[in-house]
């Protein structure tokens, strides 16, 4: 009886574990594709500590690896605009994004429908942005 109970408990345990990854396997470049809007850029040094500067505007992400950027980051009431065309890439874990002269690599900290959290490292320093749908 009560070998039967602990393979009932061990059975039921696998088949939970088996559904929750099932549920969660959407391909990480089809949820990136579409617009995103900017919400916020969070910078992390040593020196400084954390600075959190919102922001608005759009990242498109083109289900053919290209996109554009076009968003403002507001510091101190200065505005700093940021926009162009991109290239792009993703995997589960990363996104690349090229713009002109510049690739970078952002590491994903959140990969969710509504919301992604990207970050990247520059130099000391980390800068972590925050997109929503």
């Amino acid at each position: 009886m009560l070998r039967h109970l602990r393979f009932l408990m061990i059975a039921g345990l696998a088949l939970t574990l088996a559904l929750q990854f099932q549920g969660c396997s959407k391909d990480p470049i089809e949820s990136l594709v579409g617009t995103w809007n900017f919400q916020s850029i969070k910078f992390t040094s040593v020196l400084l500590g954390e600075v959190k500067l919102d922001g608005s505007g759009t990242f498109t992400f083109n289900a053919d690896g290209t996109g554009n950027v076009d968003y403002q980051v507001i510091d101190n009431g200065n505005v700093q605009e940021v926009e162009g065309d991109i290239m792009w890439t993703a995997t589960k874990d990363q996104v690349t994004i090229a713009e002109e002269n510049k690739v970078v690599i952002y590491q994903r900290l959140v990969n969710r429908s509504k919301k992604q959290v990207i970050s990247y490292y520059e130099g000391a320093s980390t800068a972590e942005i925050t997109l929503t749908r």
